[in-house]
């Protein structure tokens, strides 16, 4: 008679976590029913929004009364697109983590004694609101966490598609009638801002290495050999440490970098958390960043230290 193999402890899957660079895609089912920060948009009547988002129309804009909106709408959206979030790679299917950056090995840039801190398992997880007031002028960025989309110039006749887009919705929301029912007029018409108040964040580089890098942030340089069970690792004593309060899932993706302000058509689909400027003095785009986010489920957040000695099976110091 076969004997099932007994549970497996905490430790043991940790380390099965460690060796393991190949994390198995969830199913649909499993990643849709998670209710979260990062869900789909168009919200139903009375959910919370985690994302400040605020909406500006010009009178201009709907003309003849001829717009069926079939769902309510708050002028707030949730986004991370569902169909984005399940082509993106997640540990486990009891994992809280969304993994879609296109890296597996990262860097960490800090002074030689914060390096070997973080070597030691003493991981500082910084917020949004810190980065927007960084000490630290090549880290400084105002706009963290921030997009404007924008109606397009000249005039425009839109379709429900287009309409939905600009505002931020589910199409199937909305049903459009007749010849010019929708039009802008410039880029002013509409505007939409969302705003992320503050999140956790833990910043990365694919940079090895970096020159430039060193200049920013500190000459201790470590290389993360997994990066998968690096930020799970992170995301686990996160969770502990902020018990009884609640995060939403944990998203790694790599930062875009783009205007921040654009209209509906041009602007990219990345959630307004992993968006940087482009050029410009601080010139961000030469970092090449990898970036956690955890967002908080109705508290303030604060950075916070985690201890984790056994994340220096994960770092290299170079």
């Amino acid at each position: 008679m076969a004997v099932s193999p007994p549970p497996t402890g905490r430790s043991e899957t940790r380390q099965r976590r460690i060796n393991s660079d190949s994390p198995r895609r969830a199913s649909a089912s499993a990643v849709a029913g998670r209710a979260d920060a990062w869900g789909a948009t168009c919200p139903e009547p009375g959910r919370s929004i985690r994302n400040r988002q605020s909406l500006s129309l010009k009178p201009s804009v709907i003309g003849r009364a001829a717009v069926k909106m079939q769902r309510w709408y708050d002028g707030s959206s949730r986004h991370g697109l569902v169909r984005t979030r399940l082509n993106s790679y997640v540990i486990a299917e009891s994992s809280m983590i969304i993994f879609r950056s296109s890296h597996r090995v990262l860097f960490r840039y800090d002074s030689p004694n914060t390096a070997s801190a973080i070597l030691g398992g003493n991981i500082r997880v910084t917020t949004l609101d810190a980065c927007r007031n960084a000490e630290n002028a090549s880290a400084r960025d105002a706009g963290e966490g921030t997009k404007t989309t924008t109606s397009l110039p000249g005039t425009t006749s839109l379709n429900a598609r287009d309409f939905a887009r600009m505002l931020g919705v589910d199409p199937r929301g909305i049903e459009i009638r007749g010849r010019n029912a929708v039009v802008t007029h410039g880029t002013n018409a509409v505007h939409r801002t969302e705003r992320l108040e503050n999140a956790f964040v833990f910043c990365t580089s694919a940079l090895e290495n970096d020159l430039s890098m060193k200049g920013r942030f500190g000459d201790g340089c470590l290389r993360i050999t997994n990066a998968v069970a690096f930020f799970e690792l992170i995301d686990e004593a996160l969770r502990r440490k902020v018990a009884p309060n609640e995060l939403a899932q944990c998203v790694v993706d790599d930062v875009v970098y783009a205007p921040r302000t654009n209209n509906y058509r041009d602007h990219t689909n990345k959630h307004c958390a992993f968006i940087k400027p482009y050029g410009e003095q601080s010139s961000f785009e030469k970092e090449s960043e990898v970036r956690s986010v955890w967002i908080p489920q109705g508290f303030n957040v604060v950075p916070v230290f985690l201890d984790i000695p056994e994340i220096h099976e994960l770092l290299e110091l170079l």
